[in-house]
């Protein structure tokens, strides 16, 4: 008989997370995953394995704000155009202030009033080659139609009550507001002729139960029609007498016009049901990842800008413990994505030329325009990454965290929770930095926040010990 003392096996373990691109968890029940994935994640990049900083808002000074806008800087727009008297580029940025009033501004010009006409909110706009002019058609369901050609705005008489417009083989496709399940299009090559005969201006009628037409685009050779539960088809001739609709998606959830955004050869949007990826013909689920911090928030102001590999979408989401304005930023390629906090953008859009990048509009810069960029430093941006409550892979043990390692290139701020428990080290940065918790706990939490202007986290190493159960000699 041994009366002996008990001797536990300690049992020693390492967890080396290589990369952090796993993004957002994309399951039910955040503990069965890994540090690899975050709980919640704001202004990081992390698409090549290391916490990075993500894309910025910033003022930029290309245009001579000489006039005071009547209010603040609410939505913008691209104006591609060409000045055909001294052939050159002149493409502008078109903002509509909250004053009523639209601005426009060749780059590095002056900004000027529109003010011969005061809208009501904010109108849709779209470029258009119209009497070999480049011309924007700006849309608003109340106040109407209205072309304006470089410096002139003119209101266009008879056109419908539009609500989403697009341009195509030369015809204006438009929604309408009312009953809303009518697509009206303009005469061939004349925007402005809305006379309903076989030769000119007509409509299609959509009385199904797909519900009120919401958004209508020109893509792959057809016109796309959105309705608040479906989307359809339209392939449009020169002849309307030719014109065919198919019915092609119908979804249980409400969707967001708004949000509908040509990405290349698919479609992006969101519905009640969360983001959808659209092909021309096949519907699938994406982003299911956001689908719980999505949940059923009211989502109408949503807006998505494509440029390059990268889709930019101004939407509201329940993160840092409210409902916040972010932009996700969507690489279609890699099939990741990450978000932009606390930038207050309004408004988003492309622009090609030399104003080349996504420019948007800001409640927290006023009365400016400004640039979402990858590459711009800025230095009082606060990033933030949380892991899921994790086990390191030892289920249903409590375990005791020894040791944690991480190369930093600035200096951060790194949290250990464990338990309710909790530990908060400065990082300094420039290397290898360690730390010995001497947590007890089953599951733990890692937390790291920076404000510099350009960190670099990666290679975190979790030494953790426990004992092994039964482990003893009587």
């Amino acid at each position: 008989m041994n009366n002996g003392v008990n001797f536990p096996t300690v049992i020693r373990k390492r967890v080396n997370v290589k990369s952090f691109s796993g993004g957002y968890f994309k399951g039910g029940n955040s503990k069965l995953s890994g540090v690899e994935n975050c709980e919640l994640s704001y202004n990081f990049n992390y698409f090549d394995g290391t916490l990075r900083r993500g894309a910025t808002v910033t003022q930029y000074n290309v245009f001579n704000n000489n006039i005071i806008f009547g209010g603040s800087v609410q939505n913008i727009y691209f104006y591609p155009y060409y000045d055909h008297e001294n052939d050159c580029r002149d493409d502008r940025v078109l903002v509509y202030a909250s004053d009523g009033y639209l601005y426009s501004s060749p780059m590095g010009g002056d900004f000027m009033v529109h003010s011969e006409y005061k809208f009501k909110s904010a109108p849709n706009a779209i470029s258009y080659n119209y009497l070999d002019n480049d011309v924007m058609l700006i849309s608003h369901e109340e106040d109407g139609l209205f072309i304006l050609s470089k410096n002139t705005l003119t209101k266009v008489e008879g056109a419908p009550a539009i609500t989403s417009l697009c341009i195509h083989n030369e015809r204006l496709f438009v929604t309408v507001a009312g009953k809303g399940t009518s697509l009206w299009f303009s005469d061939d090559f004349d925007p402005t002729n809305w006379s309903i005969s076989l030769e000119e201006a007509g409509f299609i009628d959509f009385s199904n139960s797909n519900g009120k037409l919401l958004r209508v685009v020109s893509f792959l050779g057809s016109v796309y029609v959105f309705a608040e539960h479906g989307i359809s088809r339209v392939t449009a001739y020169a002849d309307q007498t030719e014109f065919t609709v198919d019915n092609l998606f119908c979804s249980q959830g409400k969707i967001y016009g708004n949000s509908v955004t040509v990405c290349g050869d698919f479609i992006v949007l969101l519905t009640t049901s969360g983001f959808f990826k659209f092909n021309g013909i096949d519907t699938v689920k994406i982003l299911g990842e956001y689908d719980t911090i999505l949940g059923d928030i009211q989502n109408s102001n949503v807006k998505g800008v494509f440029r390059g590999t990268e889709l930019y979408f101004k939407v509201r989401l329940y993160v840092a413990n409210r409902i916040n304005d972010v932009v996700l930023v969507y690489d279609v390629i890699k099939n990741n994505s990450y978000l932009m906090l606390n930038f207050g953008v309004l408004d988003m859009c492309f622009a090609g030329g030399r104003m080349n990048g996504v420019w948007a509009t800001s409640s927290r810069f006023g009365i400016s325009v400004c640039l979402i960029s990858p590459n711009i430093y800025q230095t009082k941006v606060e990033k933030y990454w949380k892991s899921p409550p994790f086990d390191l892979g030892i289920k249903g043990k409590n375990k005791r965290l020894t040791r944690l390692s991480l190369y930093t290139k600035t200096e951060v701020t790194l949290t250990v929770t464990a338990d309710n428990k909790k530990l908060v080290y400065n990082l300094k940065g420039g290397g290898q930095e360690v730390v010995k918790p001497a947590l007890k706990g089953e599951y733990f939490t890692f937390e790291l926040l920076t404000t510099n202007k350009d960190p670099e986290i990666y290679d975190l190493n979790i030494d953790v010990e426990y004992v092994k159960e039964g482990d003893y000699v009587y």
